[in-house]
């Protein structure tokens, strides 16, 4: 089966476009991920959205969260359409 991942695809950028990276890793995770990461990305979430902004060391701790769901993906070239979108 070919899955048309076109949306997803469309949302992560627009969701970039908007500064609205957490919910790009809250997607991601979901997504691809285990769900451990889905786990630590709605913690990173309700962080995020109890503070109103986001802690230097909460937004590192995002961004890894995310590039490893993105290295362990098996479809490689899935991933790098959604790393160049990010």
């Amino acid at each position: 089966m070919n899955i048309d991942y076109k949306p997803f695809l469309q949302t992560v950028e627009e969701n970039t476009d908007n500064n609205n990276h957490t919910e790009n890793c809250v997607l991601i995770a979901y997504n691809f991920g285990s769900k451990f990461q889905y786990e630590q990305a709605i913690e990173i979430r309700k962080d995020h959205e109890q503070k109103q902004s986001i802690d230097y060391f909460v937004s590192m701790a995002r961004d890894y969260l995310t590039k490893d769901v993105l290295n362990n993906m098996s479809n490689k070239k899935l991933a790098r359409a959604i790393y160049k979108r990010l």
